[in-house]
């Protein structure tokens, strides 16, 4: 407990010179529960289980380097780096998890991009031709800032417009893209595909 404490100073630190964009959260891996947050992205508090199986994916991307925008619950883009806390034995004892919101970063992006460059008329289908995962939590976070939509709280009716607009493009061309959509939204894939099969037979 002590050796994690050492680092809260750091934490208070970071979270402080970028307020409010980014939240430190330090986890105790050895009762996997958070020891402390700064911040509040996550709507996490000390004391609450960590719950770091649920985003392994995620924070096995971000051990040392940051990952690409990830849509949070609240659907706001967040960038995250996780660094392991080894005591002077070398055992691991904490993990700290630095957040960003990006993003006002990405719509004030958005905003310099189409008053600088020349208008072109994509295709749909190239939209997600690279990067498909990137572009996804794009058009999911942009789909829900305009609507002024809670992720967390999106209704049936709101989440199949979601996935309609993602059909229109083309984010279901990539492989496992159904999959991935569906873990996003927390719906269950057969839904989707029966969106899916409804939207190409029209």
């Amino acid at each position: 407990m002590a050796f994690l404490n050492s680092f809260v100073p750091v934490a208070r630190v970071v979270a402080k010179i970028y307020a409010p964009f980014v939240e430190v959260i330090i986890h105790d891996l050895d009762n996997q529960k958070v020891h402390h947050v700064e911040g509040n992205l996550s709507k996490l508090n000390t004391g609450d289980l960590s719950k770091l199986e649920e985003n392994l994916d995620i924070l096995e991307a971000s051990i040392e380097r940051c990952t690409s925008p990830q849509v949070n619950k609240n659907g706001r883009l967040i960038k995250t780096i996780s660094t392991i806390l080894v005591d002077q034995k070398g055992d691991e004892k904490g993990l700290m998890c630095i957040n960003f919101d990006v993003s006002k970063l990405v719509l004030t992006q958005e905003i310099l991009t189409e008053l600088l460059a020349p208008q072109v008329e994509a295709e749909s289908e190239e939209m997600f031709k690279n990067d498909w995962q990137d572009q996804i939590h794009l058009f999911i976070h942009k789909f829900l800032d305009e609507n002024k939509l809670n992720l967390e709280v999106l209704n049936t009716k709101q989440k199949k417009e979601l996935v309609y607009g993602l059909f229109n493009q083309g984010a279901f061309n990539a492989t496992n893209s159904a999959n991935y959509i569906a873990g996003i939204l927390n719906m269950g894939r057969a839904t989707i595909f029966n969106y899916l099969k409804e939207w190409r037979a029209a």
